[in-house]
């Protein structure tokens, strides 16, 4: 039986999240959970981070879309 999450995450989806703005760098991570509020995804080093939804991409070039979105909304 797989998860489902909102917005139609997986337990095991991979999810992309920004590590570096200034350099407009994201990283891969797998979803593991949700609970309620944040999501709960690894990185490939294995450390655990909780996530809100907004901070998920479902590929690179969608988290670093979005710093270009928000670089234009600062302005």
């Amino acid at each position: 039986m797989m998860d489902t999450f909102p917005d139609g995450w997986h337990a095991g989806d991979t999810c992309y999240l920004i590590t570096n703005k200034a350099k407009r760098l994201a990283a891969a991570h797998t979803v593991e959970s949700f609970d309620g509020r944040y999501f709960g995804v690894r990185g490939n080093s294995g450390l655990f981070h909780r996530v809100s939804p907004g901070r998920m991409f479902r590929s690179k070039e969608e988290a670093v879309m979005s710093l270009q979105q928000q670089r234009g909304h600062e302005r």
